[in-house]
């Protein structure tokens, strides 16, 4: 079974199953896999008055230590289940970002960089994980992958980004995307086939493989 495949998505559901069992290589496979369009999909959304306390990859860490522990919870049976979790993950992190915003505009104090309150104390998110996950989370900062993912998206046109976050990660429906970016819908469904096929050459082997191209 080929993994580069973008139909190949059952590969997905096993590695996700092998995860939610506690299996560490398949946790690691699941977080490397899925992290760099995870960032992508946070400095897209993260406000810049906001990134003078919070880095997108904190962002991203946070999304982690929340639905990791979820696995079990999730169904991974479906042959088109990679969407249904890119989609999870992105709500997630729009809920934890969501959450930041409102605080800034209550204006009580920001958290320090990487860490969550659990209503008693300030801890790293990471420190509450099985040495499984903790190892998974914290190595997805740093990974080759995610520098080569974010270089090539920085080198996309903003517009291009904007809709393979907005179609391809969080899955709106294209009228909805029009009335965000103010363009056609059916010029939008054009243009972001196009992007998702040139980041998919750009990047053969990555999560964007496995995004939907309709």
């Amino acid at each position: 079974m080929n993994s580069n495949s973008s139909d190949d998505l059952p590969l997905t559901s096993l590695y996700l199953q092998k995860a939610r069992e506690g299996d560490e290589g398949s946790l690691s496979w699941v977080v490397d896999r899925f992290s760099p369009v995870m960032l992508a999909n946070a400095r897209y959304r993260l406000p810049n008055k906001l990134r003078e306390y919070y880095d997108p990859e904190d962002i991203v860490q946070d999304v982690w230590c929340i639905v990791l522990p979820k696995l079990s919870e999730l169904d991974p049976d479906s042959s088109r289940y990679t969407p249904i979790f890119v989609k999870y993950l992105s709500q997630v992190l729009q809920y934890r970002i969501n959450n930041l915003i409102r605080k800034h505009i209550r204006g009580k104090p920001a958290i320090e960089r990487g860490q969550v309150n659990d209503g008693t104390e300030l801890h790293n998110p990471v420190d509450v994980f099985p040495d499984s996950m903790a190892g998974a989370v914290t190595r997805l900062i740093h990974s080759e992958q995610r520098d080569m993912v974010l270089a090539t998206l920085e080198d996309m046109s903003e517009r291009d980004r904007e809709i393979l976050v907005l179609r391809g990660i969080e899955q709106h429906p294209y009228q909805e995307i029009a009335s965000i970016l103010n363009e056609d819908a059916a010029g939008l469904a054009v243009r972001y086939q196009r992007a998702l096929a040139k980041i998919r050459k750009l990047l053969p082997g990555s999560a964007f493989d496995e995004l939907s191209s309709k």
